[in-house]
């Protein structure tokens, strides 16, 4: 059989943006001004130049999204712009011929230049909130510059508006529409300059890709020299010299501001303080510098130094603080972001890990809010030794008794405590709360390669598992899907993310890949509120464009209109990925499960049929191995029945229990007991998802949504169904619609390693 020849990616990339290339150069040929003035005022640090161009831009963010000629011409007509006015602008002050003739580190200072030249006090603002405020000064001075002309226009049309309003509204629903459009442009604008700044100046990927981006912009130059040569029937001298790229004055005069990277650094990430956090060991070693596990173990079954990427050298300069950082990245290990408030989990979460048999470091990032004795205890739990182990205990070690430890003992656990409190800027430190704390973790860790997990996080398998998953091996990346109930997001939040993407322009000037299907297909995208459960994370930084995706996830932040149409940091983990461009990521393909025991005796009204479809109440998300569609890997909220145990009013839960009938009539305390104790599983449940994300409304009483929200454990309580649907019409023989999830029946050996777990983790012993 023959191979297709485009069989790898790298190739069919390369081809793809040469195609990309062409079309671009045929707009130059439809627009170009044919005349021939000599070159003068060359720059001296650059080696191509070329003449001011005279045509005009397109002006729409459709061109970006298609390289056909058809597209290409209907451009012309329209005069439509590039998505971002940081190309605008570069291409008014030069033409496109010479910019593309440019070498990739030309490109990058020539671009930087550009932007610094229009405001030489540019800088990513992490206060500005892009958020309509109608109490601010702005709206103030928008009514004293708009309102009397608003006035006019409200009083032509309010009798023909579909819907009554107020003067007071219209001039309030002018100001969103306009501030909104300005929003979104100054959004696109910084996501362009944060790409471009990422991936000319941070230190990212092998000798081999930065090889591959030299082919590609040499392909370029050859094109744009051959283009222009059969169009004008000039020289190759004659060329040469048409092509050399004349500075504005005013890029001229910022050379030095171009040339200080670390002062670019600063510009682009104000809040990152350019120091390292702090490092302490368990056994009070402290270093200022992130460790070097090699050196400090001194063990080759340890995690080593990674080997250190190969970069370019003229603009990759190692005097940025985060190449500095980068470079000192090294093993892997656990990571999780902590308060106060979550020791006790913490504790817990150690004794797990040392059941699973964890020997990978663990960071504990903390932002100067863990006391002494708090260190202590989680220091105690992961280096004493255990000697007593809980009743569960003899069926997992072979009738072992519960004061006999196992052979080799349970590992003690390498900890280390991080603090970041210092690495952000004091005028910015109050920007971050709750989970913002978690895309910090996975920036100021130290580790090449960290699972980055939750306090109340339990993991069924070891680290090692997670490391070796053919899914994280593909990728460097690996994530996990939340639960599917049927809440919706507007469809325009799917449109609005992928405006922010990078363009055709950001991949021909800077071989930056557009988002594409891989990304734009997924539920999100279509209207799902929920699809990513942040509570397990896997990351290679070391992965071409990973360190960049992780800068790019903090940076969304900031960001509120992407920021606050989350549900916390869940979504800006794949999101900084797809924006940065990065779609070299995956999910586990099932959405999240509910873990249990399956509800008995469900009927229908008639209390005679019993309902096809299976139920499991439980407050858990559960993440089951898509490569068995069996396994447990994690769960999330803790190893308790109610991870709120202890924060419920149990006279109430009594009074208003519904789903969980099997203690009705029991006193309060049987009901704490209850929620205190270890979540027993035997069954695991992935409902199924309507496409159309609509429910399946039936004539058998079957659920017409895979998920149920209820009201206990402090409403994290949620039921899930096996199947949904059934007959369509009340006839017996009426056509039947349903769809079947996953249920998954477990095995008394898992059920027996589950519940060990489960009393390690409470501490039943």
């Amino acid at each position: 059989m023959i191979k297709p020849i485009l069989g790898t990616k790298k190739i069919r990339r390369v081809i793809c943006i040469i195609i990309g290339l062409f079309c671009i150069l045929l707009l130059i040929g439809i627009f170009k001004h044919n005349s021939t003035n000599s070159v003068n005022n060359e720059a001296s640090n650059f080696t191509v130049d070329f003449e001011e161009p005279s045509y005009t831009f397109p002006k729409t963010v459709l061109f970006e999204n298609n390289n056909n000629l058809d597209d290409l011409l209907l451009a012309r007509k329209n005069n439509w712009k590039f998505q971002s006015n940081v190309y605008n602008q570069l291409f008014m002050d030069h033409s496109i011929e010479s910019v593309l003739s440019l070498s990739f580190n030309q490109r990058c200072e020539l671009l930087i230049r550009n932007i610094i030249s229009q405001k030489v006090s540019w800088i990513f603002d992490p206060l500005e909130t892009f958020e309509i405020n109608y109490e601010s000064e702005d709206y103030i001075q928008f009514i004293q510059q708009e309102g009397i002309k608003l006035n006019k226009k409200f009083e032509k049309i309010k009798n023909n508006l579909k819907f009554k309003t107020s003067l007071n509204n219209f001039i309030k629903d002018e100001y969103k529409i306009i501030r909104s459009k300005q929003y979104e442009q100054k959004i696109i604008d910084q996501l362009t300059i944060l790409r471009i700044f990422n991936k000319c100046f941070i230190k990212n990927g092998s000798k081999d890709q930065n090889d591959l981006v030299d082919r590609i912009i040499q392909e370029q130059q050859k094109l744009v020299t051959k283009a222009n040569s059969a169009a004008n029937g000039q020289s190759e001298l004659e060329l040469k010299l048409k092509l050399k790229l004349k500075l504005t004055e005013n890029e001229k005069m910022v050379s030095e501001l171009v040339e200080d990277y670390v002062t670019l650094g600063k510009r682009v990430y104000p809040w990152i303080s350019q120091r390292f956090p702090f490092y302490e060991r368990w056994n009070g070693d402290s270093y200022y510098y992130p460790p070097n596990y090699e050196e400090i173990f001194k063990d080759k079954n340890e995690p080593l130094k990674s080997e250190p990427s190969t970069v370019r050298d003229s603009t990759s300069s190692p005097s940025i603080f985060l190449n500095q950082f980068k470079d000192a990245f090294n093993g892997k290990g656990i990571v999780l972001s902590i308060t106060e408030k979550h020791i006790d989990d913490t504790i817990n979460l150690i004794r797990l890990l040392r059941a699973l048999n964890n020997k990978l470091p663990i960071q504990i990032i903390y932002f100067n809010d863990i006391s002494q004795s708090s260190k202590t205890k989680i220091i105690k739990a992961a280096r004493e030794e255990i000697n007593n182990f809980p009743k569960s205990y003899e069926k997992v070690y072979h009738g072992k008794q519960p004061s006999v430890p196992p052979s080799p003992p349970l590992p003690p656990q390498e900890v280390w405590f991080v603090n970041i409190y210092e690495s952000i800027n004091p005028q910015h430190r109050n920007l971050f709360a709750k989970f913002d704390f978690k895309l910090l973790a996975s920036l100021f860790n130290s580790f090449n390669e960290f699972m980055l997990i939750d306090a109340d996080t339990i993991l069924m398998k070891s680290p090692e598992f997670f490391f070796n998953h053919q899914s994280y091996q593909q990728t460097g990346a690996f994530f996990f899907k939340d639960r599917s109930p049927l809440l919706k997001r507007p469809i325009t939040d799917g449109e609005f993310l992928i405006k922010m993407g990078p363009s055709s322009i950001d991949s021909i000037m800077f071989d930056i890949p557009m988002m594409t299907q891989y990304t734009t297909h997924r539920e999100l995208f279509k209207g799902l509120r929920l699809y990513m459960e942040s509570g397990l994370v896997m990351i290679d930084k070391q992965r071409r464009r990973h360190f960049n995706s992780i800068l790019m996830m903090n940076q969304l932040k900031f960001i509120h209109p992407i920021s606050n149409s989350m549900w916390g940091d869940k979504e800006l983990f794949w999101l900084g990925f797809a924006i940065n461009g990065d779609e070299n990521y995956k999910f586990n393909n099932h959405f999240a499960a509910a873990i249990g025991q399956l509800t008995s005796n469900q009927y229908n009204k008639d209390r005679r049929t019993p309902l096809k479809s299976k139920e499991i109440c439980s407050s858990h998300p559960g993440h089951i191995n898509d490569e068995d569609d069996r396994s447990l890997l994690w769960f999330n909220s803790g190893f308790r029945f109610c991870h709120e145990a202890n924060n419920i009013d149990y006279q109430e839960e009594t009074k208003n229990n519904v789903i969980l009938k099997f203690l009705n009539g029991r006193h309060p305390l049987e009901f704490k007991k209850y929620y205190s104790d270890p979540l027993r599983i035997t069954h695991a449940i992935v409902p199924p998802l309507n496409k159309n994300f609509q429910k399946m409304y039936n004539y058998d009483e079957e659920p017409t949504d895979g998920w149920t929200s209820e009201p206990n454990c402090n409403k994290y309580m949620w039921c899930a169904y096996s199947s949904i649907g059934g007959r369509t019409g009340p006839e017996e023989t009426s056509h039947k619609e349903t769809l079947d999830g996953l249920l998954v029946e477990y095995t008394p050996e898992e059920i027996a390693y589950f519940n060990y777990l489960g009393d390690v983790w409470v501490g039943k012993y």
